[in-house]
């Protein structure tokens, strides 16, 4: 299997996660797609007609986008547990779990592409809705911070770890751990395993060297 991908994409994370947590990044070949995307790659366009990332070419040659469509295709391919419960209340829960988890993914991108914006351009009203809405969110997951340490990992858990390591990388102003020690305890011991560890965010444009990734990446 081809992914296309980048070490500075939390979706893209978020699936090679999942990858390592089923037994399946070792079947994985990345492919590198510099971030931002200004122009996608012809090669990227050739299976995704939204030349967006991740996009995971099949053997067979099919291409999966989404990083939920993907995400359940490997949890369904892989080995042990599954991640994604196939029991109809475990997979709601877990499902609403990741959506959360994806919708704080979403927020902090939004964010992110406003500040990018010339300074005359920014709209500092739609910085700070977006702001408040992850706080929110933040709030709402140091509630349910016992939920994610008494239960087995699902896809909710890698979504929410996903964002929550994306604010470290790029929103580290939030400080999301202060006031929030149940999320807190529960992140410390979740960023251990070896999933987290092997697929660390990387800034790609800055970094020299590219540091401990999920993939083995080419250009």
């Amino acid at each position: 299997m081809r992914l296309f991908w980048s070490s500075r994409s939390p979706y893209a994370r978020k699936v090679m996660i999942v990858a390592h947590e089923v037994g399946a990044a070792e079947r994985i070949d990345c492919v590198r797609i510099r971030l931002p995307l200004l122009d996608a790659a012809a090669e990227l366009l050739r299976f995704n007609p939204l030349g967006q990332i991740p996009t995971l070419v099949l053997a067979d040659g099919r291409a999966l986008f989404d990083s939920l469509v993907i995400c359940e295709y490997l949890d369904a391919q892989g080995r042990g547990p599954n991640l994604v419960p196939v029991l109809p209340a475990e997979r709601v829960d877990a499902l609403h779990r990741h959506a959360l988890g994806h919708g704080m993914i979403d927020l902090a991108i939004k964010l992110l592409a406003e500040r990018m914006r010339p300074a005359a351009r920014q709209i500092d009203t739609q910085i700070e809705r977006r702001r408040v809405a992850l706080v929110r969110g933040l709030d709402r997951l140091e509630e349910l911070g016992p939920d994610l340490a008494r239960l087995a990992p699902d896809l909710g858990h890698v979504a929410i770890a996903a964002a929550l390591s994306y604010l470290d990388f790029r929103l580290d102003e939030l400080t999301w751990r202060h006031g929030r020690s149940k999320l807190c305890d529960w992140f410390e011991s979740f960023n251990q395993r070896p999933s987290m560890v092997g697929t660390a965010y990387v800034d790609d444009l800055a970094a020299a060297s590219p540091g401990a990734t999920a993939c083995a990446p080419r250009e």
